[in-house]
């Protein structure tokens, strides 16, 4: 019979004695045998199993192992001297882990031993390894599709949080600062283009909102304080305008009576360095004989300057009509300016009475600026006596004093406006420049003089500021 046939095996194993022969008599190798065939069975039952196994070991630490499909295995034990043991074997068909318990029979040869698998574990780990990718390919799939949900939720919910508000601000902003509620372009703001979103939010979006719409309603209120503001500058300014008109028009203009006269030739100018000015000047006929010169300076500027100017300049030309030398002029003048002079301001007079028969001028100086003369082809200052100016002391005495005037001399009169204008480097004119100015022009009449000292102290003070009023009165005596 075949070495493979199962009665010959039988045979065999029933010649051979059990392993607890020496216990219980007649038992055969075919007896555990059978144990293990059921206790296999039973075991299947329970924890199903692949292959069987048969093992041989030997005590060197190597065993073969006899698996039915992949034939003879010589693998060595990683401890021989423990009988239980486990290990990994590797091959060209994968790995193999395995732990085993064995019950060892003794041989013949004393170096072989039959071991009887009582427990043993076959794990395939190309299994596990492919378990394992399966595993690792789905986690990063499962992290990579988590990872897309929870940034597509964190834009969606930046972008309810934080785009769309800030969105909505920034059109708000658009539309107040390009005005399509309706105004028309060149409009002013008003509250109603004032954004009023429904924003909210209680974070620093929230507080940007708040930010920006205050800082609309101050814009809409400043502008509403600009429109009071240019609105009541543009009255003033309208009113200024007016109010130069009617000091200008106040101011004497050479009239056919003096134009006609042949006894003398006069211009003058007064140019105020605001709208209205504090200079003025003033002539005037007192009889057919007499001529009345008045050149005056209030102090300060502006319309103040200019309502104290009107009433000087009324005052001293009604007490002129009414007689008397130019000193108890501006003394009656003075008494009458400090009666009720609550603002405490006051004014330079120069008044001069002029017979155009003799060619004597007689004038009067209260705290005004030196005259100046042109006798003998020169232009030269004539000190006069200085009096205190008027509006200041109601008692102030006034002194006269004579100018005799030849056929051809020229008097000029100003205020401090011309010989203190400022230059560009902080210089003044001065009275030097101003004779010089004079003497250049020297045979002009009196209106190409004034406008030779005019065009003198533009070139001084070139793009400065004018600081002060200019005002000049010339007149040449013909005789």
């Amino acid at each position: 019979m075949a070495a493979n046939d199962p009665a010959v095996i039988e045979d065999w194993l029933k010649s051979k004695p059990g392993f607890y022969s020496d216990v219980i008599p007649g038992e055969t190798l075919l007896d555990d045998y059978q144990i293990i065939c059921q206790d296999i069975e039973t075991s299947q039952s329970v924890f199903p199993q692949t292959h069987l196994y048969v093992a041989e070991e030997r005590k060197d630490g190597f065993f073969t192992l006899a698996d039915p499909e992949k034939g003879l295995m010589q693998i060595g034990a990683e401890n021989p001297d423990v009988e239980d043991g486990s290990a990994v074997h590797a091959d060209g068909s994968g790995w193999l882990c395995y732990t085993f318990e064995f019950i060892s029979l003794p041989t013949e040869d004393e170096n072989i031993f039959y071991a009887v698998a009582y427990a043993f574990a076959d794990i395939n780990m190309n299994h596990v390894m492919e378990q394992r990718h399966w595993f690792l390919y789905n986690s990063i799939i499962l992290i990579a599709a988590l990872t897309a949900a929870a940034i597509f939720i964190g834009m969606r919910v930046v972008r309810r949080i934080a785009v769309m508000p800030l969105c909505q601000l920034r059109r708000g902003a658009l539309d107040f600062v390009i005005k399509k509620n309706g105004n028309d372009a060149g409009s002013l703001y008003t509250m109603d283009d004032v954004m009023n979103l429904n924003t909210p939010n209680r974070d620093e979006i929230g507080d940007l909102y708040q930010e920006i719409r205050t800082m609309q309603t101050s814009i809409v209120q400043h502008t509403e304080e600009l429109a009071k503001a240019t609105a009541e500058k543009e009255r003033i300014r309208t009113e200024m305008d007016l109010a130069a008109q009617i000091q200008a028009s106040a101011l004497p203009q050479a009239a056919p009576e003096f134009t006609g006269c042949g006894a003398f030739e006069l211009s003058a100018s007064m140019t105020p360095a605001k709208e209205v000015g504090g200079d003025f000047y003033d002539f005037f006929f007192l009889d057919d004989g007499r001529l009345a010169l008045v050149i005056a300076d209030v102090s300060g500027k502006g319309v103040p300057a200019a309502l104290f100017m009107m009433t000087a300049k009324d005052r001293i030309s009604s007490r002129a009509q009414a007689g008397g030398t130019p000193a108890e002029i501006l003394a009656d003048v003075n008494k009458q300016l400090c009666r009720n002079n609550k603002a405490k301001m006051f004014v330079t007079v120069w008044l001069g009475i002029f017979d155009l028969a003799a060619g004597i001028l007689t004038a009067s100086n209260g705290g005004h600026e030196e005259p100046i003369l042109r006798s003998g082809g020169v232009f030269e200052l004539v000190h006069d006596r200085h009096s205190l100016v008027l509006g200041a002391f109601a008692r102030t005495e006034y002194t006269d004093y004579e100018i005799r005037l030849k056929h051809g001399d020229i008097l000029f009169v100003y205020t401090d406006g011309v010989p203190e204008a400022n230059g560009a480097s902080h210089q003044r004119y001065g009275a030097q420049r101003l004779l010089d100015a004079l003497n250049a022009s020297a045979k002009a009449e009196p209106e190409a003089l004034l406008s030779a000292v005019q065009k003198s102290v533009a070139a001084f003070t070139g793009d400065a500021e004018q600081f002060d009023d200019l005002t000049m009165l010339c007149i040449r005596y013909k005789g």
